[in-house]
């Protein structure tokens, strides 16, 4: 009777799904968001509970079968005809790595496409040896300021432990490649991808071989009216941080397995445990099979909640589906108590294997405060730029290490890493420290008619839904910052920042989101942008670009009194200064020249000081971000000196640029943070 009920259900399944179910396409548009929208009913039936005492069946025996999900109630992304994959702590797929010595030619004539650099026989003799990943503006002098086309190529064999059968079932991921590129394969194009911060993931179907293939990239850094980040109005030709171009981020070989788990979202329901899992599966095959998947959900203490569950896969394209996990109340993710973390393992008997981290905590809106564990949250943090004097954009196991040793030196409990999404690595080593994140897309000074351009939006809601579907598991994650500083003060805004507020609540509605303002509204209190979103930035320099230091709390005053029920931060603020020059002896630091500043590591804490102690006056006041970490390279140089000091190196940092020396601000903020900290 019970195998009646199954085999009546599938065939009914069956007739709507291929009727019903989004399957996607190979269509390589960047803009083509293939996803659906959540459903806001998210109850798991109890016959779909994974718990111990599941029995372990095979095809032919009944049992607790998951079908896929109704095609409205998971949202999902694909890119290169295929979906963006959640962010693995684990990965069993991966096959080898592709990092170390590629070749590289760069391309200013643009001839590579019509002279076919990518094909296999073409010769390469002259072509220069870099490392990947890197940045050819890091790699060679030269290049340091070229803006442009640029060829890599490597040739590899398939390790052996990949099987005939494998062999077409392949993957390639890159971390990251800036800003724009295609990607060949033994002289075939495989895919393209827009955004420069995100991974790309590359089906290879039957264009690989076993031997000798030779992998081409074309990468073009050039940023321009129809890129994100694009061209700004206010610094043509010139862009706010280093456009570094090339292979930015590792490169791996993957073996997709037949189906592919790409989607793995836990979450607990409740503080009273169970955990709900959201999982998206990627089938290259119509053919209807049941998969078996173990689960194994382990706790902060090592102690192993194992499980299975096994699936209907029957239709090609992506299948989505959801169960339950029984658990114990959880233990709570903090600042305090960042071990917190559980690890949800999941493995395919088709090979396929992964772990993913999650941790439990809560985050909610009460008027203009922001609380975190039913706490009221307050941000003293600070913002930072992925950029390094030996290695550029790239992060390393030693930066990241360092980089979080000085963020816990400077008692910083909150880091905004800057305007993009960064190396998940990084981000994993900030949970792991408790520090939380402001994540953010390269939406960076739009102006006018490019904030209602379509194209312009569609590229944004790209790469804020790859970002969001990359990290959404992180919990150190507290907020999307959907742009910076574009023109809050322009009708159009309201278009870009709705639709970007949409994009964000559509992948990821649990979290909050923010956008970040330039000051004009403090002169004139006129805004089309906030009312779209949760949380509210505001960057301001009063005593470094404009006014005077005393009207930066006045200026944070103007915007909450336009929108009193907002949490509202105080997103960037600072002063440049030269590591190593002071105030001659007996000078008192004050308001200075704007157009002659001294560049001094007085007049930079001086200032610091300053805007921090009113913003601590100010009880609406939800955190405090100066800028920036450290000193890193831009492309123009600002009028604050009579001429600027150190010519493409923006010098707000606490520290320099290669992380070796403090400035005083350093030390006056860490004081001023670990007193916040004893509160």
């Amino acid at each position: 009777m019970q195998r009646k009920f199954f085999l009546l259900v599938f065939l009914i399944l069956l007739t709507c799904l291929a009727v019903t179910l989004s399957c996607g396409d190979d269509d390589d548009d960047d803009n083509d968001n293939d996803d659906v929208t959540p459903d806001d009913d998210d109850t798991v039936d109890d016959d779909d509970t994974v718990d111990d005492d599941t029995p372990d069946v095979d095809d032919d025996d009944s049992g607790p079968i998951l079908t896929p999900l109704d095609a409205g109630e998971v949202t999902y992304l694909l890119d290169n005809g295929l979906p963006v994959p959640s962010h693995r702590y684990l990965d069993g797929t991966r096959v080898m790595s592709l990092d170390g010595d590629w070749l590289f030619q760069q391309d200013p004539a643009f001839a590579g496409e019509d002279e076919q650099w990518y094909a296999p026989g073409y010769d390469r003799s002259d072509w220069r040896a870099i490392e990947v990943p890197g940045s050819w503006c890091s790699a060679f002098d030269d290049l340091l300021r070229y803006k442009g086309i640029g060829w890599y190529a490597l040739t590899f064999d398939v390790p052996d432990s990949v099987d005939d059968a494998q062999l077409h079932s392949m993957l390639l991921r890159f971390g990251a490649v800036f800003l724009r590129s295609k990607f060949y394969l033994n002289g075939e194009l495989i895919g393209e991808h827009q955004g420069g911060y995100t991974p790309i993931h590359l089906a290879l179907r039957d264009k690989l071989q076993r031997e000798n293939n030779v992998l081409a990239v074309r990468a073009d850094n050039r940023i321009t009216w129809t890129t994100i980040p694009v061209d700004t109005i206010f610094h043509q030709g010139s862009h706010g941080w280093w456009p570094y171009g090339g292979i930015t981020r590792p490169v791996g070989l993957h073996a997709l397995p037949d189906p592919w788990l790409s989607k793995v979202e836990p979450a607990f329901v409740d503080e009273n445990g169970n955990v709900v899992v959201t999982l998206g599966v990627w089938s290259f095959s119509p053919q209807t099979r049941h998969v078996d998947l173990d689960v194994i959900l382990t706790d902060p203490d090592g102690d192993e909640r194992p499980g299975y569950a096994r699936l209907l896969v029957n239709a090609a394209g992506y299948l989505a589906y959801r169960f339950t996990i029984e658990s114990p109340a959880p233990q709570v993710w903090s600042r305090q108590t960042p071990e917190n973390l559980y690890l949800l393992t999941l493995s395919v008997d088709n090979g396929d294997g992964l772990a993913v981290r999650f941790g439990y905590r809560t985050l909610d809106l009460d008027g203009h405060r922001l609380l975190l564990n039913g706490e009221p949250d307050y941000w003293h943090g600070i913002n930072r730029h992925s950029d390094y004097l030996a290695s550029g954009p790239t992060e390393t196991e030693e930066t990241i290490a360092r980089e979080v040793e000085l963020l816990g030196e400077l008692h910083a409990n909150h880091v905004r890493p800057s305007h993009y999404p960064v190396d998940a690595r990084l981000l994993d080593a900030l949970c792991d420290a408790g520090i939380t994140i402001l994540e953010e897309v390269p939406v960076y000074q739009l102006q006018f008619g490019q904030m209602d351009d379509p194209h312009l939006i569609a590229v944004a809601q790209h790469q804020i839904a790859e970002a969001i579907e990359r990290d959404k598991n992180n919990p150190a994650i507290l907020a999307w910052s959907v742009g910076n500083e574009y023109g809050n003060y322009w009708p159009t805004s309201r278009v870009l920042t709705a639709e970007m507020n949409a994009q964000a609540k559509r992948f990821d509605p649990s979290r909050p989101t923010l956008a970040v303002i330039a000051n004009a509204t403090c002169v004139v209190p006129l805004d089309f942008t906030l009312s779209e979103v949760d949380l509210i930035g505001v960057n301001q320099y009063y005593g470094w670009y404009m006014g005077r230091v005393w009207q930066a709390g006045r200026c944070l005053d103007t915007v909450h009194r336009m929108y009193p029920d907002k949490p509202i931060f105080a997103t960037e603020f600072g002063a440049g200064a030269v590591a190593g020059n002071f105030l001659p002896a007996g000078e008192e630091p004050g308001p200075e020249d704007l157009e002659d500043h001294s560049y001094s590591e007085d007049f930079q804490a001086w200032l610091l000081e300053s805007h921090i102690t009113q913003f601590l006056e100010r009880d609406y006041l939800s955190g405090v971000m100066p800028w920036v970490f450290a000193d890193f390279r831009m492309e123009w140089d600002p009028s604050t000196g009579n001429p600027h000091p150190v010519s493409g190196m923006n010098l707000k940092g606490l520290l320099t640029h290669d992380r070796t020396q403090r400035k005083m601000s350093f030390d006056l903020v860490s004081g001023i943070y670990s007193e916040l900290e004893e509160r």
